[in-house]
């Protein structure tokens, strides 16, 4: 990695890399990259969260929090099916999050989601049949553009440990109803616009 690769980069919060975090850690890179002081802009990369071991499991590909070795992020489905239970763990590690795990899946009409499960960020973006969902009881972030454009859920139970939904969380849904726990203290922009009904 040379010099200035991250230049500018201040919002850059989170990096996933396909191998070992030791295979991360081996990477050739200019003084200049990796520090932590005003003068360097890519301090960040040093900073931010990162991912590793970009691994299959069934129809699921997830990655390995660097903070976290026991829990995995999802981030793919390749599957077919439309009725969907989400595994609690993949190869021993828990599922914590979900992020883009269904994102445009036209096949997904229900899904159980395993109350291993903390943060949904993107997961069920543009699922235009999804219908049913059942949420985890401990989950904590309904994060960005989470169920964003699942035209056909009207109705969602938020468990009262949700604390955050992110921006367009629910737009483009055809909510009539929705209760929110005393818990939520963040609600993102138009995390309900354009909900029709």
């Amino acid at each position: 990695i040379d010099t200035w690769a991250f230049l500018d980069c201040s919002k850059l919060k989170t990096i996933y890399y396909g191998g070992t975090k030791s295979d991360f850690e081996n990477i050739t890179v200019n003084s200049q990259v990796i520090g932590n002081t005003s003068s360097n802009p890519s301090a960040c990369i040093s900073t931010a969260t990162k991912y590793y071991q970009n691994t299959k499991y069934g129809n699921y590909k997830y990655f390995v929090p660097e903070d976290a070795d026991n829990e995995c992020s999802v981030y793919e489905y390749s599957g077919n099916k439309s009725n969907i239970v989400i595994p609690s763990s993949m190869n021993g590690k828990a599922v914590t999050t979900l992020v883009d795990t269904f994102k445009l899946n036209e096949n997904i009409v229900s899904v159980v989601i395993p109350d291993s499960v903390k943060n949904i960020n993107g997961a069920f973006a543009g699922c235009s049949n999804l219908t049913t969902i059942i949420m985890p009881s401990a989950l904590e972030i309904l994060g960005s553009s989470a169920f964003n454009c699942a035209s056909k859920l009207t109705n969602i139970e938020i468990p009262n440990t949700v604390t955050q939904i992110g921006a367009y969380c629910f737009a483009g849904c055809d909510m009539t109803s929705i209760n929110l726990p005393n818990t939520i203290t963040y609600i993102g922009t138009q995390a309900f616009a354009d909900c029709t009904k």
